[in-house]
């Protein structure tokens, strides 16, 4: 799926939000001349800046695969859930597209010096992801052979394979 790719019906109301924001952007853009707009649509941020000093670290109880997997590593959880192995996939987990958070600032940048070359009104959409996709279980093993530490993942899970 690639930026000129027709927006389908969305699957989710988080899903919905996006379209509908982009919509109103758009419909902005056309009836207000003058108006330059670039939206980018993220694909699953991760990472912190390589000083260590902003990072993957939320308040709440994480959510994110990235968060949970090293919470778990570290033993702030006792094992994780990996939610859906029936997917049709590779391994039956579902496949996302990833970004670095450093990689979307510098997208931000890259937008603004763009918006500034357009001469009239516009709307530009631009998707920001790896382009590769990764499943859930390929980034859990990926991260233990990296980290050399073994998550424990909930029986519930079913893991279909490991490395």
């Amino acid at each position: 799926m690639n930026e000129l790719t027709p927006l389908g019906k969305a699957e989710s109301p988080y899903a919905l939000t996006k379209q509908v924001g982009e919509i109103l952007l758009k419909g902005h853009a056309i009836d207000y001349p003058g108006v330059k707009i670039i939206a980018l649509r993220y694909f699953n941020p991760v990472g912190s800046h390589k000083s260590g000093l902003i990072g993957e670290l939320p308040l709440n109880k994480p959510s994110s695969l990235f968060s949970v997997t090293t919470q778990t590593a570290v033993g702030k959880n006792k094992q994780m859930m990996v939610f859906g192995n029936d997917y049709k996939t590779r391994d039956r987990s579902c496949i996302r597209y990833y970004i670095h958070v450093t990689d979307i600032a510098h997208a931000h940048v890259k937008a603004f010096q763009k918006l500034k070359t357009y001469d009239a009104a516009c709307f530009s959409v631009y998707n920001l992801g790896s382009g590769q996709g990764v499943s859930v279980f390929e980034a859990i093993h990926a991260f233990e052979r990296i980290a050399q530490k073994k998550i424990k993942l909930s029986d519930r899970c079913k893991t279909p394979w490991r490395y």
